[in-house]
């Protein structure tokens, strides 16, 4: 039955001393027999973790849209695993290896030769050890998408407002129109002057 990503049965534990799981989260390196090696897989440094990331960018891309498709299985990651295990083969020697050297052709072939059991608990102890070293690059860099992608929506719907506000101001009928002579209403005028005959009474000449 496959099993979910990150979601392992849990398992009784002894009390530990107080300090010793955040000691296990700073340093989450693993001691384990395999193959009849006892090998040491540890966290990639800063400067190794760069150079890492730099040759598995193929498979943390992978990685990536496997995890943007929805439930992750560990079957599905060992699908991911196998279409790159040049490339993975290469990051768990380098986990094996001293820290500060890189991985050698010997740790490298060590890792190749091993069988389908041996091969099978490195490359989960590798990915109990160093899975989180990919994981943060997809969380960041999908982070930093959806990050963009509501700027680029929020700059969009602020233009759209403008454009609408422009429109609006453009088309309002005047609220006042300035008056001219035509509309300037004629005078009333007074005669002082009657049309009528003088007053009095007309004697002519006699």
């Amino acid at each position: 039955m496959a099993k979910r990503l990150g979601n392992a049965e849990p398992k009784p534990t002894t009390s530990a001393p107080e300090g010793a799981d955040d000691l296990s989260v700073l340093h989450p390196d693993v001691t384990v027999k395999i193959a009849g090696r006892s090998v040491t897989i540890r966290e990639y440094g800063f400067t190794e973790g760069l150079r890492v990331r730099a040759y598995m960018a193929p498979f943390t891309a992978d990685l990536g849209r496997l995890f943007d498709a929805g439930e992750v299985l560990v079957e599905d990651v060992l699908d991911v695993v196998g279409a790159h295990v040049d490339l993975v083969q290469r990051a768990m020697a380098q986990s094996i290896a001293p820290a500060g050297e890189l991985a050698s052709d010997q740790d490298i072939a060590w890792v190749a030769q091993l069988d389908d059991t041996a091969g099978d608990a490195l490359v989960n102890h590798w990915w109990g050890v160093c899975g989180l070293f990919f994981v943060r690059q997809i969380v960041r860099r999908s982070g930093e998408r959806a990050k963009r992608a509501t700027l680029a929506r929020a700059a969009a719907q602020a233009k759209a407002t403008d454009g609408q506000t422009s429109t609006s101001s453009s088309s309002a009928p005047a609220s006042a129109r300035p008056s001219s002579s035509d509309d300037t209403p004629p005078a009333s005028s007074s005669s002082s002057t009657s049309d009528s005959p003088r007053g009095g009474t007309d004697n002519g000449p006699t």
